[in-house]
């Protein structure tokens, strides 16, 4: 399937036209013989943002790529999603996008069912807006949602009479079985008829990955059990697979850096129409792994925000084990106090009210820490270790993210960590000993745990035949890291940092990771070098070392010159730019030289020398 994939990517680039599909969104105008604009990645006061005939590049953030690397930036499609994207917007037959013949046919009659979707939902919308919807409307406005909101959100509302949607899609020519295939209708007792599976309830479309409706949430109006109400699974609609608001909310949470899960599609609707368009909900309490991998394709920062009764902490609880299954991913726990939920607790404490909620979320694995001990007599605490904490630690399939969990337990239980690692060593000789299932295989295969990562002065170093995964920082950026890292709150532009580290700093996914995690604190009012709890991407041993150094190096950070630290992070980033500049400059120089002197050669020639004035000029050379 690979080999096919590499055809079609080969075909697609080949004939999509570059400079149509960026010129969508970005004004190209030509300079120095190229098509040039203001960079979309970052924030572009004079046009650095060059097309070439096969890729774009920008001299200002190095955002380069081609026309599937554009399209999964700008949508945060997948790399198959992208490449069926631009195969139907350009035209471009690809046969290996399909599985086969029986696909197709497939298809084809999914399109017959998401259009019998879209004329349910327009059928809920109209009666929503006429005569008989007046009751559903007061009572979405008694909850706080805007006209605006109801119309942008696609809310609906179901006829009382159990055959309306029925008898309306039967005029419009879609079929029973059809209609029931995909849950808008069941049939009667007697097999006589079909009536509404919904009734009497404010609607809302549930959409896939690609913004197709597959299902339908409702919310009761005359107090009738369950108050809510989703589609059950269907040949479109499978819960576990589905995020609510996944559509939308996708884009946002690249831009933003980070997603919010929820609960229920009331939260998320009221926390979109609070500025928090990144949020997204499981619909209940079980967060699933095909979910969270999800997330993963627009961010690997996710925090649980669900209610803060006793069933939304017990589903907190439970995503444990699916963050464990993906430990890539930064999932963080915050909880809402008493019975309230995201909906009732904006509405009661706004937007800022909820921010502070956020700020204040540790990683999930603290949060669950916290609760299973406080939930346990302290007599209870071997039965706690070796039934579900230990299990935590064998899942991880990472030595350096073992170390970190086993530390976090042994701070907050008050033992040992070497009492963590015996208990470990003997349940993976247990498994060992059982049959062989696949996660059996996976524990295994566990090495012990490693010393802990960072924080101690024996000069630990990683394990012989373990070599680093990450490059160290250069020097520029380490001094930049450092004043960041011993910075009080309120001494840095936060939002200016998290733009550079965006656009214009080249840092790898460990570095990148630690970064924001220096702002986080900051933004919570910490210092990061005073945090008590290690920071995730310590996990990589190269930024464990790094911190390391920064701890022993702390006195050199402590001015006492009178200059601001802003003054001097200020003065880094300048030199950081102006290297990157030179680097440029010198690439440039190298191209300069190879090229040859036919007339398309001294044209060409002409356009570099043209991008190096550029370069000089903006860096006052």
């Amino acid at each position: 399937m690979s080999d096919s994939l590499d055809d079609v990517k080969r075909r697609i680039l080949t004939r999509v036209s570059l400079a149509s599909l960026i010129g969508e969104s970005v004004k190209l105008a030509n300079k120095s013989g190229k098509l040039a604009g203001l960079c979309p990645f970052h924030a572009d006061d004079s046009p650095s943002f060059y097309l070439y005939d096969d890729h774009y590049h920008c001299f200002g953030c190095k955002a380069h790529g081609d026309a599937i690397t554009w399209v999964r930036a700008r949508e945060g499609f997948s790399f198959i999603e992208a490449l069926r994207h631009l195969a139907q917007k350009f035209g471009i037959e690809a046969p290996e996008l399909e599985e086969s013949s029986g696909r197709i046919a497939k298809q084809r009659a999914d399109a017959t069912l998401f259009n019998m979707m879209n004329e349910a939902q327009l059928f809920f919308v109209t009666n929503l807006e006429g005569d008989g919807g007046a009751a559903a409307r007061a009572y979405l406005a008694e909850r706080g949602f805007t006209e605006q909101s109801v119309k942008e959100f696609g809310f609906g509302m179901t006829p009382r009479e159990p055959f309306g949607l029925a008898r309306h899609l039967e005029k419009k020519g879609f079929r029973d079985a059809d209609m029931r295939s995909v849950g808008l209708v069941s049939q009667s007792a007697g097999g006589r008829g079909s009536f509404d599976f919904f009734r009497n309830r404010v609607l809302l479309p549930i959409h896939d990955g690609q913004g197709r409706i597959v299902g339908f949430g409702g919310r009761t109006l005359d107090g009738s059990n369950p108050k809510y109400l989703n589609t059950g699974a269907t040949v479109l609609f499978d819960k576990s697979h589905t995020l609510f608001g996944f559509d939308r909310a996708r884009k946002k949470m690249r831009e933003k850096g980070r997603g919010l899960v929820v609960e229920g599609y009331m939260d998320v609707c009221m926390l979109w129409q609070y500025g928090f368009d990144e949020a997204v909900a499981c619909m209940g309490t079980s967060f699933t792994e095909s979910q969270l991998k999800m997330l993963k394709n627009a961010t690997n920062n996710v925090t649980i925000l669900f209610d803060g009764d006793a069933a939304g902490e017990a589903g907190t609880l439970k995503a444990v084990d699916i963050a464990l299954r993906l430990p890539e991913m930064y999932v963080k726990a915050a909880m809402l106090g008493g019975d309230e939920d995201p909906d009732s607790f904006l509405r009661k404490h706004g937007a800022e009210g909820l921010t502070e909620v956020l700020n204040r979320a540790g990683d999930i694995y603290a949060f669950a820490i916290e609760r299973k001990m406080a939930q346990s007599h302290q007599l209870a605490l071997p039965d706690l270790i070796s039934k579900e904490f230990v299990p935590w630690l064998a899942a991880l399939p990472d030595r350096m993210q073992r170390t970190l969990l086993a530390n976090k337990l042994a701070g907050r239980t008050g033992l040992k960590v070497e009492v963590f690692e015996r208990e470990l060593t003997e349940y993976l000789k247990t498994q060992a000993q059982a049959p062989r299932t696949a996660a059996e295989l996976r524990a295994k295969g566990a090495h012990a745990l490693a010393p802990p990562p960072y924080g101690r002065d024996d000069g630990w170093v990683p394990p012989a035949g373990e070599p680093p995964r990450t490059k160290p920082l250069e020097s520029l950026a380490r001094e930049l890291f450092a004043n960041v890292f011993f910075a009080a709150p309120g001494e840095l532009d936060l939002a200016a940092l998290a733009g550079l580290a965006r656009a214009e700093l080249e840092l790898d996914e460990a570095h990148a990771q630690l970064f924001q995690e220096f702002l986080r604190a900051l933004e919570r009012g910490a210092t990061p070098a005073a945090e008590s709890l290690p920071f995730p991407a310590a996990l990589d041993p190269t930024v464990a070392a790094l911190l390391d150094r920064f701890h022993k190096e702390a006195q050199a950070f402590q001015y006492t010159d009178g200059r601001p630290r802003a003054a001097r992070v200020e003065a880094v980033v300048g030199a950081i730019r102006a290297q990157a500049i030179r680097a440029q400059i010198k690439d440039l120089n190298m191209r300069l030289v190879r090229v040859d002197r036919s007339p398309e050669g001294v044209e060409e020639a002409r356009k570099i020398l043209g991008m190096i004035k550029e370069l000089q000029k903006t860096a006052g050379v």
